[in-house]
């Protein structure tokens, strides 16, 4: 064997000695950065939803958890969360992989303003856009829209609206007049205590069949609805 060709076999050795020695080093500086990749906190609602899913495909379980909101953390304990983990797996496998694999996103958020109202907003374009029906004060498209339309009506002394969300088979002996001295004279006393009441069970439960619907409130009253066309009405207020 010539001297180069020893020199070139001592060379490849000492490189593949040298690379062995680094090996280490660098499946630890690999591990470390792909780690960083991974666990850096995510800043778009893509970026959240594949950390997610990461987390869970690793089974780092309390990676997943630190992902979810202060608001779920605190109806949610962390063992509760990974034993709903652990008893869905199929599940789980399947959400992680949507996760992984998103279509696009859909950035929505809510603002809280006046009493306790809600305004929807959704992003699109990099611009964010209301969604909320803000000039719509009186709808009357659920019962539950007819209700609050039935407070705001009430509180701001619409009595033609309160007109509107009268029933066709109701209305025999009512005007708008009749109303507004009823309720703006001595009876305004009770239309407070009325008030009162449905503001406190204005988000309880309501229970639809067919056309007719009815919200149970305070201990023993009740309010039912009836649609008519596309509009809910109130037909009984106790």
């Amino acid at each position: 064997m010539t001297g180069s060709a020893i020199e070139t076999r001592r060379s490849f050795f000492e490189r593949l000695n040298l690379y062995k020695s680094a090996l280490p080093f660098l499946l630890a500086f690999a591990l470390h950065h792909c780690a960083a990749l991974d666990y850096e906190e995510p800043t778009t609602p893509e970026a959240a939803a594949r950390a997610f899913a990461i987390a869970l495909d690793s089974r780092d379980y309390e990676r997943a958890y630190s992902l979810m909101s202060n608001d779920y953390r605190e109806r949610v304990g962390f063992e509760s969360f990974q034993s709903q983990i652990s008893e869905n797996p199929q599940e789980i496998a399947r959400l992680s992989y949507d996760l992984a694999h998103l279509s696009g996103a859909r950035e929505e958020a809510v603002v809280i303003y006046g009493k306790a109202e809600q305004l929807r907003l959704v992003r699109a374009s990099g611009r964010w856009k209301i969604t909320t029906d803000l000039v719509g004060f009186y709808d009357q498209s659920s019962p539950r829209a007819a209700l609050e339309s039935l407070v705001r009506a009430l509180e701001n002394g619409r009595f033609d609206v309160v007109m509107r969300l009268i029933p066709l088979g109701e209305k025999q002996g009512i005007t708008q007049e009749r109303l507004e001295k009823t309720w703006s004279g001595k009876g305004r006393d009770e239309l407070e205590r009325i008030l009162n009441n449905l503001r406190d069970h204005v988000d309880n439960p309501i229970e639809i069949v067919g056309r007719i619907a009815t919200m149970p409130y305070a201990e023993y009253l009740s309010v039912e609805f009836i649609r008519e066309g596309a509009n809910w009405k109130i037909e009984k207020l106790e």
